[in-house]
């Protein structure tokens, strides 16, 4: 009876603690919003593999974009691939413009550890960001217990709303790319976590948001973008939808979090907003328009 006990002591401590980081049939999406367009790059694992002497995951990486073409959106495709494993309570990324695997999560750290961190769209200059940890623990998603952890960047340039992050265990990043990368200006790419699912894990979906995203690529499709004044603004904007009918109206940040939701208002205050980019998203019967917004005081 004590041995039996013993094995369950260990496997509950498997399952709950030492989590794998990629499972047959991963697949990660994100969402994406930037001064020419926006969409969203989707990962799933596609084999192990072998590289720069290191027994790895290789994940293919899908990227649908919207690029606007004066009034409209032109919807296009292309592919890339990641490499990742996890050693030690640590998950790595390689860059391959280096040739070096990069320490990207953390799962061993306590609150208060100081992390250094690789910013992806840096890679070419070997970037990296320093940040502060503020929590540690445990959630529960579909019937797994896993690891947590949220933190700050201290780089002068990444204070604010936009310079923390979350990490799940088996999810990753909920606030960014799954690599992540963090910019010092606002015409830029902005990066949001849309779902993480696997075959033996149930989809992951807390954004509700990125449902609006296409999931398909057609030419011939378009989408008109939203007309903002001014942008930047500052303390209000004035809306402009053309169509008439019962309008939701919603603003979020980059990253995909709701700070507004209601009806349609052609004058919106955004006073109580922080500085930075948003995404506004008018949606009727037969139309969604959305643009992104600048506020800066």
């Amino acid at each position: 009876m004590k041995q039996l006990f013993t094995l369950l002591i260990i496997f509950y401590s498997i399952m709950t603690v030492g989590q794998d980081w990629v499972h047959q049939g991963s697949i990660w999406k994100y969402s994406y919003s930037e001064m020419s367009g926006m969409g969203y790059v989707t990962y799933r694992y596609e084999k192990d593999t072998l590289l720069s002497n290191e027994s790895c995951h290789k994940l293919s990486s899908t990227n649908y974009s919207a690029v606007a073409l004066g009034p409209t959106y032109h919807y296009d495709t292309s592919s890339d691939a990641l490499f990742t494993y996890s050693r030690n309570d640590s998950v790595f990324f390689y860059d391959q413009i280096h040739g070096a695997w990069r320490a990207t999560y953390f799962f061993n750290v306590h609150t208060g550890d100081s992390i250094v961190i690789p910013n992806a769209s840096w890679f070419g200059v070997d970037s990296q960001l320093h940040a502060v940890v503020d929590t540690t623990g445990f959630t529960m998603i579909d019937t797994f217990h896993l690891r947590f952890y949220r933190f700050h960047l201290t780089d002068s340039c990444q204070m604010g709303w936009y310079g923390r992050g979350t990490v799940i265990e088996r999810i990753g990043m909920q606030d960014n790319n799954i690599t992540p990368y963090w910019h010092c200006v606002t015409d830029d790419t902005y990066y949001g976590f849309c779902s993480y699912e696997d075959d033996s894990f149930a989809i992951y979906k807390p954004y509700a948001h990125c449902d609006e995203l296409p999931t398909g690529i057609h030419d011939a499709e378009r989408d008109e973008a939203l007309k903002l004044y001014p942008n930047p603004a500052s303390d209000q904007v004035l809306i402009d939808y053309p169509y008439s009918g019962e309008v939701t109206q919603t603003i979020t940040t980059a990253g995909g979090h709701i700070v507004m939701a209601g009806k349609y208002s052609k004058v919106t205050s955004v006073a109580s907003l922080p500085d930075g980019v948003y995404i506004v998203t008018l949606s009727g019967s037969d139309h969604m328009l959305r643009n992104k917004l600048v506020i800066s005081r």
